[in-house]
């Protein structure tokens, strides 16, 4: 089973930064991430992503209570074909 998250604006050439308390949920429920881009999707593990993801804590509401973040590059497979007018 996956879960899908999505992502209108990534960084910069896919890269995503996914919640700490999304990865662990996931985890906790034994599925994957599907991550859905502008530029296509990828399914991740998200133990891998945890493990491996660079995190960073980031202050949005709460000033007290910053939320971290754990990013990393996805490797898209389906790209899709942007319409520029």
């Amino acid at each position: 089973m996956t879960m899908e998250i999505t992502i209108n604006k990534p960084l910069k050439d896919n890269y995503v930064f996914i919640r700490r308390e999304t990865l662990t949920k996931a985890i906790m429920a034994g599925n994957r991430l599907k991550v859905i881009v502008p530029a296509g999707e990828e399914t991740i593990n998200a133990a891998e992503w945890l493990k491996s993801g660079f995190k960073i804590e980031k202050v949005f509401k709460i000033k007290d209570h910053p939320m971290v973040l754990y990013g990393g590059k996805l490797n898209i497979q389906n790209n899709k074909q942007c319409k520029i007018f």
